[in-house]
């Protein structure tokens, strides 16, 4: 029963917290991809409702981009990649992808930052010699699948813009084996990522990196959520990274987490 009883619900189709999810947070159990997901869309909100130089500079990817590339299918690749790219891409610098490696089921973070541009990836248990684990490798996918997108909306730019409109994906009348397009006028955001490719892009491969500064959890830990949330906050408001986060620390933020979301307007719990 307790798994489910709403403790927080998101906007976004899918995106809610349980009881039971509190109850795995908080007593230090490994915690499943919506808690980062469900955080993604809080840090949206935050920057939005806040004076802040970060406002539109992050664009908090649905893990199920991450999916995709495992269970590929053309209806997940247009709905949860493409679809969000088109929509998030011109208008900010940095595009958050969590990433959830069921083969460890070991969270990690990749960023890709624009202004360099470059892909970063974050991993709370980082293998000590750069670009090798398991991990790192896997997250090459998803960094092939988003180059090879933007190679084809490059290729297509000029027609795109001179025509005003693009073949967009139908979900209504789309399935996991027929996929249905049709016309569409493109959005200003469309028009700033359109724009973007072509005038930034040269249709190469963009470095991808581990970050230099990425605070490691303790050895037996099954904090790799936790951190991957700690990662987004951090460079969402474009605050230092330390070199180390303490458990105590962690503990601190976790609490802090779990405050947000407990007091926030769309809990179960809150009076708002």
């Amino acid at each position: 029963m307790l798994c489910s009883v709403l403790f927080w619900e998101g906007k976004e189709a899918g995106s809610e917290i349980t009881r039971a999810d509190v109850k795995m947070f908080i007593s230090d159990q490994s915690i499943a991809n919506n808690w980062i997901d469900c955080y993604g869309e809080m840090l949206k909100d935050e920057l939005q409702n806040e004076s802040s130089q970060s406002l539109g500079r992050s664009a908090f990817m649905h893990s199920m981009c991450w999916y995709m590339t495992i269970h590929l299918t053309m209806r997940n690749l247009h709905q949860y990649l493409c679809e969000l790219l088109f929509q998030n891409m011109g208008k900010c610098s940095m595009l958050f992808f969590p990433i959830t490696h069921n083969e460890e089921f070991h969270h990690t973070l990749l960023i890709f930052d624009k202004d360099i541009p470059q892909w970063l990836h974050f991993d709370s248990m980082k293998p000590r010699r750069a670009g090798t684990g398991e991990c790192f490798k896997s997250i090459k996918k998803l960094v092939e699948m988003v180059e090879l997108w933007m190679r084809a909306v490059k290729d297509q730019a000029d027609d795109m813009l001179q025509q005003g409109c693009r073949m967009k994906f139908d979900k209504s009348q789309s399935t996991h084996t027929k996929l249905k397009m049709v016309e569409s006028i493109l959005s200003d955001d469309e028009i700033r990522t359109i724009r973007w490719i072509k005038e930034n892009y040269d249709g190469g491969r963009i470095p991808l990196n581990h970050a230099r500064i990425c605070p490691q959890q303790d050895e037996g830990s099954l904090d790799c959520g936790p951190f991957v949330m700690y990662y987004m906050d951090k460079m969402a408001k474009e605050e230092k990274m330390p070199n180390k986060v303490t458990k105590a620390q962690m503990m601190k933020f976790k609490a802090q987490i779990f405050k947000k979301f407990a007091e926030h307007k769309q809990s179960w719990n809150s009076a708002n």
